[in-house]
């Protein structure tokens, strides 16, 4: 990308990246949640967090009260997430408080949930990161990327898959494919040839395929004809 030159702040990068600094580094402390920072600054413990949780539970709910109904639709597209997307789950009340609830209550924000704590500090930390970028993980890191384990390829899937080996060809075949929530925004023709591409290049005894949604079903056609199967996420830290 053109633009990595450019970038200052992983956290805060890009269009998303500024709605993320505005959401919270100005708007939470301004709504009442600046706490939120100050206890992972000062790595208190779980219980101790969860004690702050109970005690501000009132202001999360009018917080995810706002977010449920104003943010959410107003700030989306910002954040990379179309409308089209939004809508598969809008049906449903709560959304908001529902990962309110499942960050700080079924995640640790101070020591583990680097997502959320990267927004909130800015950075990561020696202790809250990645995996790859844990001390004792790092060298391997290196070692892979100097193996050329690591491909960066900037396109589409189907792009990427036109110079893989298929199926009976000879060569590597993928054994896991982890297509995040992008099919939730793609109409059914596009989902199929997708998929119909992908399966060519899987490894027909370990390839495995997996996605996140906002939906709670799954929400097409072609993706029901891989008979999915929903893996517990409880505890995610998204």
């Amino acid at each position: 990308d053109s633009y990595v030159y450019r970038i200052r702040n992983f956290q805060y990068a890009g269009s998303s990246g500024k709605l993320a600094y505005f959401i919270f580094r100005v708007l939470f402390p301004i709504l009442g949640l600046g706490w939120l920072r100050k206890a992972i600054l000062e790595k208190v413990s779980r219980e101790e967090f969860q004690a702050l949780c109970r005690k501000k539970d009132m202001t999360i709910r009018v917080i995810c009260h706002v977010a449920e109904n104003y943010l959410m639709k107003a700030c989306s597209s910002f954040a990379g997430v179309p409308k089209s997307q939004l809508q598969l789950g809008l049906h449903r009340p709560d959304n908001a408080q529902h990962v309110f609830d499942n960050v700080l209550q079924g995640t640790d924000i101070v020591h583990d949930n680097y997502f959320f704590a990267g927004y909130l500090l800015g950075y990561y930390t020696r202790e809250n990161c990645p995996r790859y970028l844990q001390q004792k993980h790092f060298a391997a890191l290196k070692n892979n990327l100097k193996a050329g384990k690591l491909a960066l390829f900037h396109g589409s899937l189907l792009d990427l898959l036109k110079d893989k080996p298929k199926v009976g060809e000879g060569g590597d075949l993928f054994t896991v494919a982890s297509l995040l929530d992008h099919m939730d925004w793609m109409p059914a023709s596009m989902i199929n040839e997708e998929i119909a591409c992908l399966v060519e290049h899987m490894d027909p005894q370990k390839g495995r395929i997996f996605w996140r949604t906002f939906s709670e079903v799954v929400h097409s056609l072609p993706l029901i004809w891989l008979n999915p199967q929903r893996v517990d996420d409880r505890g995610d830290r998204v």
